[in-house]
């Protein structure tokens, strides 16, 4: 905590929760609700998996939440810190470092921020799709920290990111639990329904598995994190067992080995069979069934 205080400077408050220390200069109503939001999601994303027989630990170390009180104030601490293009996010979590860095999404510029729990919950329930992005980054810490990804390891993004989407439907109205895990990301479907009517049927999956290239791309990006929700919904729904032996392999892997060529196909196949062309049917089929909402 002194090392914190001695980094962002005395108008910067510690607030700790059970697994967490948030170092914030934003409100300290807005501080308590990370904190809470932060807790609730630790819970739900624990007991989701442990009743999937996943086994996954505590944090070794409390999680650090870096929470600024305004955009601009992120912005300019978020292109030193992991470069101009993160700066416009609602917030991001980083492997280097192994923090959250966000802020308070009550101060829009165009009132002054939240002050109170109850204007916390008022704001935030009218900007969903900005607390998801908080949450999704949370994940993230998360997973990166409870025995599920190992930091610096060759890690698909596909699975990293489809995990922290899967869990980026927010839980607005609850104060203990998360009833909406697993629930249907209509953003990311609707994305991946477009996106199926130019899909290369051969290759999207296979692409998608073995590769990380169609994230880094602009014009590819949007539509692999989409078709990236898509699967792991289908498989956690549809093939659990399978995905949680899959979750087990990488959670095996090394930091700093990077993988040969294809070596994350042969990883998947493992898991869910050599047939990946029948996989894809039957995925497309049932992504189908889900309908635009």
């Amino acid at each position: 905590v002194p090392h914190l205080k001695q980094e962002f400077g005395e108008e910067f408050e510690v607030v700790t929760t059970r697994h967490y220390i948030i170092c914030t200069n934003a409100s300290p109503a807005y501080a308590r609700w990370c904190g809470a939001m932060f807790e609730r999601l630790m819970g739900a994303f624990r007991t989701h998996w442990r009743t999937r027989k996943l086994d996954l630990h505590d944090p070794k170390l409390p999680l650090v939440a870096i929470v600024f009180a305004d955009a601009k104030q992120f912005a300019k601490f978020a292109t030193k810190d992991a470069g101009p293009a993160i700066a416009g996010a609602k917030g991001y979590y980083s492997i280097r470092t192994n923090r959250m860095v966000l802020y308070d999404l009550t101060a829009d510029g165009k009132s002054k921020p939240a002050t109170t729990p109850a204007a916390v919950n008022r704001k935030l329930a009218a900007s969903p799709f900005n607390v998801a992005t908080v949450v999704h980054e949370a994940t993230h810490q998360i997973a990166f920290n409870c025995g599920m990804h190992t930091r610096y390891a060759d890690n698909p993004l596909w699975l990293s990111e489809g995990m922290a989407m899967y869990f980026e439907t927010p839980d607005l109205s609850s104060r203990s639990g998360w009833r909406t895990v697993g629930k249907v990301n209509v953003a990311r479907l609707t994305r991946f329904h477009d996106y199926v009517q130019k899909r290369r049927k051969a290759n999207a999956l296979v692409s998608l598995l073995s590769s990380n290239s169609r994230f880094a791309a602009s014009e590819t990006a949007e539509d692999a994190y989409a078709e990236s929700w898509a699967l792991t919904f289908f498989l956690i729904k549809t093939r659990r067992k399978e995905y949680v032996d899959y979750l087990n392999r990488l959670s095996k892997k090394t930091a700093l080995i990077w993988d040969k060529l294809d070596s994350k196909l042969k990883t998947f196949r493992a898991s869910f069979g050599d047939d990946l062309e029948l996989l894809d049917r039957r995925f497309l089929q049932y992504t189908g069934r889900l309908g635009k909402r």
